[in-house]
């Protein structure tokens, strides 16, 4: 397996994402600022672990939370592939609610993803709770874990913990461990451009996660795979007439065939609530995860897909307000993908990790500022015009039905669809926004050619951001032979 080891500093992402749309408004709420407390539930707790995370008893801030970090597992590292004959699959899932408290909450909790820092004011309490939501695949003890947060991304600095702790804890390599964002605009900043929040709420949930990702892979049972595709409305902000409309939808079965969970991908921006709403939610995602655990009976998890220019589209009806309005066309993307799953394919016994490292010039003067000033939670190298920063990214076969590759960051139409365009399984995903938030990617050929009025373009690190990702990625899968 070819694993580059990550070397020297990272970087970030940067200031807030914007998708236009006269219809967005912030709405009204019921929330009280209290942690809803929801736990969600699975009908198998050996392969599925919940929590209600981080705890709302406290009122000044202080949260004893949890250690994140328990007994490691036993396990032999990487290998270059995985899988065979003889070899089955294991999984595992893992659920833990990381909503802030009223004590967190009083102590400035800012929201992310909309507009100049400090600018949109803190949150002031929580309409739908916030999750960390991990899924485990190995076959002995080779594999992956993954996890997705209810946030709008991660800095890298966080991110670089929580790849080592997990490996510390599973014996994977910290290549092999993804964390991803849903990219909600209504959820804390965990970058650090918008005015982030108290370490009182921070530094827990950094543990929960490392914890939600562990209990995942040392939770996993045999399993089996299948897998299905669909197509859901999204729309395109840069006006190219197509976006990635693609639902993927893997499932895992325990032996005597009883669903274990499922992890679904689709892209659109989590912005059906606007810059006016100061409660958190999930946003659209919430009605995905809902709906389908609705649906299942099992654990849901969701990633956002080729997520840079896709916009969500608005369902018919009437809606008391636009909460309401983003649940339901959650549960729309959800209904798509459950019908779909009816004729799901088995997934053949194989598994194949592999990541590629590359670097990226930060010629961003917003980017070099904030980070100038201590805004953002990253770390980048260099100075002046000589700043980059290295960028991971992981590629995952399952057996000969699907591939997927983690994008750290906000791919672009066509940027996604030009590595999926090297993959040969009938279905494919890209896990967008997995790993740190490095902003948007957007091919050379499109860049600065006034669509979306070149907004994604300031939010970018360079020019050659897009083509860099795209060559490293197509690479990594085209080794794939098989």
């Amino acid at each position: 397996m070819r694993v580059a080891t990550v070397t020297g500093c990272i970087f970030l992402f940067a200031a807030g994402c914007s998708d236009p749309d006269p219809d967005v408004s912030g709405g009204s709420s019921s929330g009280d600022g209290t942690t809803a407390g929801t736990t969600q539930t699975a009908p198998d707790p050996s392969t599925t672990s919940t929590s209600t995370g981080i705890s709302d008893e406290s009122s000044s801030g202080e949260n004893p939370g949890s250690t994140g970090d328990p007994e490691p597992a036993s396990s032999s590292g990487a290998a270059e592939s995985t899988g065979g004959e003889e070899a089955t699959f294991a999984a595992g899932f893992d659920i833990v609610d990381i909503s802030p408290n009223k004590g967190h909450l009083a102590l400035n909790v800012y929201m992310g993803a909309y507009g100049a820092p400090f600018a949109r004011g803190p949150a002031e309490g929580v309409h739908d709770p916030v999750f960390v939501r991990s899924f485990a695949v190995g076959v002995g003890e080779e594999g992956f874990v993954a996890g997705v947060a209810d946030l709008p991304g991660f800095g890298n600095d966080f991110t670089a913990e929580i790849r080592a702790r997990v490996a510390e804890n599973t014996g994977l390599p910290p290549e092999h461990v993804l964390i991803g964002a849903t990219h909600t605009h209504s959820a804390p900043d965990f970058m650090g451009l918008w005015g982030g929040g108290p370490s009182e709420y921070r530094d827990p949930v950094i543990d929960e996660v490392v914890g939600s990702l562990t209990r995942a892979w040392v939770l996993r049972t045999p399993a089996t795979l299948e897998v299905s595709s669909a197509t859901g409305p999204n729309g395109n902000r840069r006006d190219w007439e197509f976006t990635d409309d693609s639902i993927t939808l893997l499932m895992a079965r325990d032996l005597d065939g009883e669903l274990m969970g499922s992890v679904g991908v689709f892209a659109a921006h989590p912005t059906v609530l606007g810059s006016s709403n100061l409660l958190i939610s999930r946003d659209w995602c919430g009605g995905y995860v809902e709906a389908m655990e609705a649906h299942t009976g099992a654990t849901s998890v969701l990633f956002n897909g080729v997520l840079g220019d896709a916009s969500a589209a608005r369902p018919p009806g009437k809606y008391a307000d636009d909460f309401e309005r983003a649940f339901a066309y959650g549960a729309l993307i959800a209904d798509l993908a459950y019908e779909a799953s009816a004729s799901a394919d088995p997934i053949s016994t194989g598994l194949v990790v592999e990541s590629t490292t590359w670097t990226m010039p930060v010629q961003n003067a917003l980017f070099q500022l904030a980070a100038a000033v201590g805004l953002l939670d990253y770390s980048f190298s260099g100075s002046g015009e000589g700043q980059s920063v290295d960028a991971t990214a992981t590629y995952v076969r399952l057996g000969e039905q699907l591939q997927i590759a983690s994008f750290p960051g906000e791919p672009l139409t066509r940027t996604g669809l030009e590595v999926k365009s090297v993959m040969s399984t009938p279905h494919q995903a890209i896990l967008g926004n997995t790993g740190p938030a490095f902003g948007y990617f957007i091919l050379s050929d499109e860049w600065m050619t006034g669509r979306n009025d070149d907004y994604e373009e300031t939010v970018s690190l360079h020019e050659s951001a897009g083509d860099l990702a795209v060559g490293a990625l197509m690479d990594l899968v085209e080794l794939d032979a098989f």
